[in-house]
C-alpha cells in the first residue's frame, strides 16, 4: 500500500492507494489543530484500518518550507521529520515535500473534466504553469515544462510577500490590518483568515447590526466559510 497525505494548517487529509493503478482504498480528513502532530494523525488513520496493512512507501505534502527532510509548518506548531516518519511507519521509502510542490507536479495529470476555465485564452504548451492555493495561508509554486520528463517544479513562499495596496479600498484594508496585526503579508488578505479580517473591516464601517444567527455561526470552527 501507498500512504499519502496533504497536511495543511486547517485540515490533514490522508489516503491509502494500491501500488498498481493506483486505486483509492481509503481516505479521511482530520482537523489539524485537534492533534499534537502528524504522527498522531497517522496513528489515528492507520489504527482504524482493518485488517492491518503493509506499507511500501509514503509521501506527505506539508504546508511549509521543506529543507533536508524537515519541515516546521507555517500555521501549525508541528515539526515534521522524514526520519521520524520512517521510524513510525517502519519503511525507508518516505518522502516529505512542500504541498504546493505536490500540486504543481500534479497539474499535467489533470483531465479536462477536472478543470474549470475562469478566463479563456490561447494556451502555450511550453509556458510556465503557476499554482496558487488560498487556504489557511496563500501557497504558491510553479512548473517549468521540459521537452523530456515531467518538468521542473519550484517552491516559493510568495504568500509571505508584503500586501501592496493600490485602490482606496485596499489601502483602507491595509491600514486596518496594520493597526491590528502589524505587517500585512499577501496571505494575510488572500486566505481564509483574510476573509474574516476583511469582514471585520466591513463591520467597523457602520455596515449595520450583525444578525444574531450570523454571530453564532462565526464562533464556529470555520468562520471564513460562513462569510
Amino acid at each position: 500500500m501507498i500512504l499519502v497525505g496533504d497536511i495543511g494548517g486547517t485540515h490533514s487529509r490522508l489516503a491509502l492507494f494500491t501500488p498498481d493503478g493506483p486505486s483509492l482504498v481509503k481516505d479521511a480528513v482530520y482537523p489539524s489543530r485537534k492533534f499534537s502532530g502528524l504522527a498522531e494523525v497517522i496513528r489515528e488513520f492507520l489504527g482504524a484500518t482493518q485488517p492491518p496493512l503493509e506499507l511500501e512507501k509514503a509521501c506527505f505534502g506539508v504546508a511549509g518550507p521543506v529543507k533536508n527532510g524537515h519541515c516546521k509548518l507555517t500555521h501549525l506548531p508541528w515539526d515534521v521529520d522524514v526520519k521520524s516518519l520512517q521510524s513510525l511507519l517502519s519503511i525507508e521509502a518516505v518522502c516529505l515535500i512542500n504541498d504546493l510542490v505536490a500540486l504543481a507536479a500534479a497539474v499535467p495529470f489533470l483531465k479536462p473534466s477536472e478543470v474549470t476555465v475562469l478566463q479563456a485564452g490561447v494556451p502555450d504548451p511550453q509556458g510556465k504553469i503557476a499554482v496558487i492555493a488560498a487556504g489557511t495561508g496563500l501557497g504558491q509554486s510553479f512548473l517549468i515544462p521540459q521537452e523530456r520528463g515531467p518538468g521542473i517544479v519550484l517552491a516559493t513562499e510568495g504568500g509571505q510577500c508584503d500586501f501592496p495596496p493600490r485602490q482606496s479600498e485596499a489601502i483602507a484594508l491595509h491600514r486596518f490590518l496594520t493597526e491590528r496585526h502589524g505587517r500585512v503579508a499577501l496571505e494575510g488578505v488572500f486566505s481564509g483568515p483574510g476573509v474574516v479580517r476583511s469582514y471585520e473591516l466591513f463591520k467597523s464601517n457602520d455596515a449595520g447590526p450583525e444578525p444574531q444567527w450570523l454571530t453564532g455561526e462565526l464562533r464556529g470552527e470555520d468562520p471564513a466559510a460562513v462569510i
